[in-house]
């Protein structure tokens, strides 16, 4: 994905190989933190959308990345390329789910961006990159999707996002002192036009937003086999929304093969 940004010349590039068992153990990790024996549950800012995110940060500990949380929640690791003052490349998706969701749906956003940065991990890299955890992606417990990116693109002010909670439920914004962020600081979330080179995620959904700040999106993948291009366009045609690819891929393994091809 960050192919021609990070390495304009692809001459010397050994990128290391999928690391298809630790691929699954992190999915099956993240899969295990769930409220229901069918599908997994993990709503968004629950006590289990925490342990979840807790483990994952344990387990890829051996990364050496910067961790930083905004106002709201969001997540950034980051590993600094040689040119730190240029912006990062960012990508990412969610860890929380709706009700009897799947366990790749967001989840392989985040273990695959985080199983490419190891197969960069000998690799000097050019310019940053930046995995985000978004907060919030699914609508499941307070009646609004795509929260976190909201709140970080400043389409949106936690009051707005503070009415759509299910009956017997606490708040957004309860919700958000709960998990230690302060809803006062809103504004310290969200980020500049620029301060992001390029932005891909598995789920697309959320480019909508992106794509409204002046953050320039990268819309396009490195594609050097026609079988790979066959794949995206096929899982592209058979997800019931046809902007969330994504969810039709099965294992973020047999995306990165397809894409560091």
């Amino acid at each position: 994905i960050f192919f021609l940004l990070l390495f304009p010349n692809e001459g010397g590039i050994k990128m290391l190989q999928v690391n298809h068992e630790r691929v699954a153990k992190l999915l099956q990790g993240l899969a295990s933190f769930t409220d229901s024996e069918e599908g997994v549950t993990r709503l968004a800012y629950s006590p289990l959308d925490k342990k979840a995110q807790s483990w994952l940060l344990e387990q890829v500990q051996d990364l050496h990345l910067q961790i930083r949380t905004d106002a709201v929640g969001n997540v950034f690791l980051r590993r600094d390329g040689k040119q730190q003052l240029l912006p990062p490349v960012a990508t990412g998706s969610h860890l929380d789910t709706v009700i009897h969701g799947g366990a790749y749906d967001g989840m392989c956003g985040v273990v695959g961006a985080l199983e490419a940065l190891y197969m960069l991990q000998d690799e000097e890299l050019g310019r940053s990159i930046e995995v985000i955890i978004f907060r919030a992606e699914e609508s499941s417990r307070f009646g609004f999707a795509t929260m976190g990116s909201k709140l970080l693109t400043g389409s949106a002010v936690p009051e707005q996002l503070n009415k759509g909670a299910k009956k017997g439920d606490i708040s957004f914004i309860e919700a958000l002192r709960e998990w230690g962020c302060n809803p006062d600081a809103y504004r310290d979330a969200v980020i500049a036009p620029g301060s992001i080179n390029a932005l891909r995620s598995c789920i697309s959904n959320r480019a909508r937003f992106w794509s409204r700040r002046s953050i320039s999106l990268v819309s396009y993948i490195i594609l050097r086999h026609r079988h790979a291009l066959k794949f995206i366009l096929k899982a592209w045609q058979t997800t019931a929304a046809q902007r969330r690819w994504g969810c039709a891929v099965t294992r973020s393994s047999v995306l990165l093969s397809l894409f560091w091809r």
